[in-house]
């Protein structure tokens, strides 16, 4: 009798235990489908600014650019959403850069590139302008350190003045723009 009662008992834990983990993870799908769908508002809103009101200064092209790279590399990112906002990225895009970069290339490279750092949990979390740069020839060199769950990059963008708009005419790892300098 005791062994039955034993048994129950068991039996009831594990039921209870199984429940309380779906509980749980159900509450954490559902966590994340309202942060997606919030990342897709915040989106389209930023596309409507784009498309209706294109950013007046050099920082404010790269602070849209910030949002979205992080919208990209967000822990919720879905490859439709990740492919509309490369669409978004070019949008800032200097003529030139756009031609050296196919549209097909560089949403694969990033599919590829948002896949490894979800897998590592590394999340872009911010975006912070460390220092601009106004040079004499109409080209502007902003500094940007992009914080993620794991690590910082610091990426350096120049931008140019293109039929009245400032966009981006090249991007660069901020260690790039350093190699062959010796201290």
């Amino acid at each position: 009798m005791g062994k039955i009662i034993g048994i129950v008992i068991m039996i009831a834990v594990v039921v209870i235990y199984t429940f309380s983990i779906r509980a749980k993870f159900a509450d954490i799908d559902e966590s994340n489908e309202k942060k997606y769908l919030y990342s897709l508002t915040a989106r389209d809103e930023i596309e409507e600014q784009l498309i209706n009101n294109y950013p007046d200064s050099p920082e404010e092209v790269v602070n849209i650019y910030s949002e979205i790279f992080r919208h990209i590399y967000s822990e919720v990112a879905k490859p439709d959403s990740i492919i509309e906002s490369v669409h978004l990225l070019r949008l800032l895009y200097a003529e030139e850069l756009i031609n050296l970069n196919p549209i097909e290339e560089q949403i694969d490279n990033v599919l590829e590139e948002v896949e490894l750092y979800q897998d590592k949990g590394n999340y872009i979390i911010g975006s912070t302008i460390d220092k601009v740069v106004y040079q004499q020839n109409n080209t502007v060199v902003i500094t940007v350190t992009h914080t993620l769950i794991h690590q910082s990059i610091e990426k350096e963008y120049t931008l140019i003045q293109q039929d009245g708009k400032w966009v981006i005419y090249n991007l660069r790892d901020k260690e790039s723009a350093n190699e062959g300098v010796s201290d």
